[in-house]
């Protein structure tokens, strides 16, 4: 394992997977920021997750329903919450693992 990291490494594989990953998670972060900008809130430039804010208590789970009934599953904040009180009105966008037209269709 050692003797193929060290190929990997020195031989360039390496850092064309990262590019490649690079490239594909700006063109889904891309995707995702397409949403109107006022309900997104500050996420990590490389992370693969967004959060969309909602605009008011109560509509986590109005939303989370709703978007399961079209076929998008979307997780509220109170999932992450580790003290249950002062929850973000949000839900998570998981963007790294859809397929394109499964994450086009879903934002």
């Amino acid at each position: 394992m050692v003797e193929l990291t060290t190929r990997w490494l020195t031989d360039g594989p390496a850092e064309r997977l990262i590019t490649s990953k690079r490239r594909e998670i700006e063109w889904r972060r891309g995707l995702a920021h397409k949403i109107p900008a006022k309900h997104m809130p500050k996420n990590n430039p490389m992370g693969y997750q967004v959060w969309l804010e909602l605009p008011g208590p109560r509509y986590t789970d109005a939303f989370v329903s709703e978007a399961r009934e079209r076929g998008v599953k979307v997780i509220g904040a109170g999932a992450f919450a580790v003290k249950r009180r002062n929850v973000p009105q949000a839900v998570r966008l998981s963007i790294g693992m859809p397929s394109r037209e499964d994450l086009e269709r879903g934002c």
